[in-house]
């Protein structure tokens, strides 16, 4: 009778430890910031009506796309404007003057797995196949251009553009000091922070690379004491937001590479001060609610949750089509990443040259770095940190499950020793 006790209380205890194994590791997975995230998202649900426009627009689309939060209703009511907008302009073009404004709407359409090459009768992307046209802007157009089209592996057919062509031309406006410029002579945090992320698919490339590693070590001298980034000495969230999709589009965790932390802020620290209590952010420090500064302050804080779940980087949207359960978190991040390993985001069409390299399907897949296992660990404090992967937060668990059983197991024999 008491040896099947014994054989019981292994059973029980056993069964309990790795109950409160799972229950431990699952209690402390979630994501740091997931209550401030909800709100924000809420925020969106509540006070966003998405038309075609660079503010309450395709962003805030993106956003609540993204974050599996767009509504059929809104969804429908966006496409609807749009395409009464293309219908009316009667171009492929969204703006005569500005290659960002289809690129922009590119990206919203494909985060709704919508196609903007026959979108009404019209080819979003077309204008982009124009050289000319993407660069009229200056940095921005090929910026953004390069975003887009890679937002869903779209191929260039214009004779004289190519990823090619819009990298260097991009290269070519990084300043001697690692940062990019508006016009090759105004610096700028924000414009270098959207280069790092239109040239993030290509780190591969050792140009590429080069200035990439030259643009990050330029913007942490740029981190303010609080973490925080904007122009001169004054901080905002804008700066702030970008910076944080470019670490995250680069693999590198905003929260712990040691580059970009001041004063023991991370910049994560400092996008957090312009976080309201409703959820909104605002421009300024302790400001009002700002509405571009709500949008962008949100795709930060969903990169760092795409990033921290091990989902595709927020702009990588080849995959929207595998999956819709975005509540399912295991189900996604198991779906989207078997999808990057079958190599879907490699590129075809006319694309070739020095910065397609053999190596860049690899590198384009593993654009959300973290995400897949690719954290920058040079420059990482992770390791002075609590935090842990999964088998090391089981380990004192299994140790703990060996000495409970070595010590029953030892009774055992010591029951059955003395009643022989």
């Amino acid at each position: 009778m008491k040896r099947l006790l014994y054989i019981f209380l292994i059973v029980f205890v056993l069964g309990s430890i790795l109950q409160c194994s799972s229950n431990c590791y699952a209690a402390n997975s979630s994501f740091k910031y997931e209550n401030k995230y909800n709100k924000s998202i809420s925020y969106m649900e509540e006070n966003y009506n998405p038309g075609v426009s660079y503010t309450s627009g395709e962003w805030s689309v993106l956003a609540l796309a993204r974050s599996g939060k767009l509504s059929e209703d809104k969804k429908g009511k966006y496409i609807n404007a749009l395409k009464e907008y293309v219908k009316s302009n009667n171009s492929d073009k969204i703006s005569n003057a500005r290659a960002t404004d289809n690129a922009r709407v590119i990206i919203a359409l494909s985060s709704l797995n919508e196609n903007p090459m026959d979108f009404n009768g019209y080819n979003l992307i077309n204008p982009l196949n124009d050289y000319d046209f993407v660069t009229y802007q200056g940095i921005s157009g090929p910026v953004w251009a390069l975003i887009a089209m890679n937002s869903k592996n779209y191929s260039f057919s214009g004779e004289n553009v190519s990823r090619e062509k819009l990298i260097e031309f991009i290269l070519d406006y990084q300043s001697d000091s690692g940062l990019f410029t508006f016009d090759k002579k105004s610096e700028d945090v924000d414009v270098t922070a959207m280069c790092l992320q239109a040239l993030s698919p290509y780190k591969g490339n050792s140009d590429v690379n080069n200035a990439i590693e030259k643009a990050l070590n330029a913007l942490s001298q740029k981190q303010s004491s609080k973490g925080a980034f904007g122009y001169g000495s004054s901080i905002n969230c804008e700066s702030t937001s970008q910076v944080i999709i470019a670490l995250c589009a680069l693999g590198i965790n905003p929260e712990t590479d040691s580059r970009f932390i001041k004063n023991n802020k991370s910049v994560v620290d400092g996008l957090l001060l312009f976080y309201r209590d409703d959820g909104s952010f605002s421009h300024m420090e302790n400001g009002s609610v700002n509405a571009m500064a709500t949008e962008q302050g949100v795709l930060a804080l969903i990169s760092l949750r795409r990033q921290y779940y091990k989902l595709d980087y927020i702009y990588n949207m080849v995959n929207v089509d595998v999956y819709d359960n975005y509540d399912n978190l295991e189900e996604e991040k198991h779906v989207e990443n078997s999808a990057n390993n079958k190599n879907t985001y490699g590129y075809t069409g006319n694309d070739s040259g020095k910065y397609l390299t053999a190596d860049v399907n690899n590198d384009i897949n593993n654009v959300a770095g973290v995400a897949l296992g690719n954290e920058n660990n040079n420059n990482d404090l992770s390791s002075k940190t609590s935090a842990k992967t999964s088998d090391e937060k089981n380990v004192p668990f299994v140790l703990i499950t060996i000495s409970v059983i070595a010590f029953i197991y030892a009774n055992t024999r010591k029951y059955h020793n003395e009643n022989i």
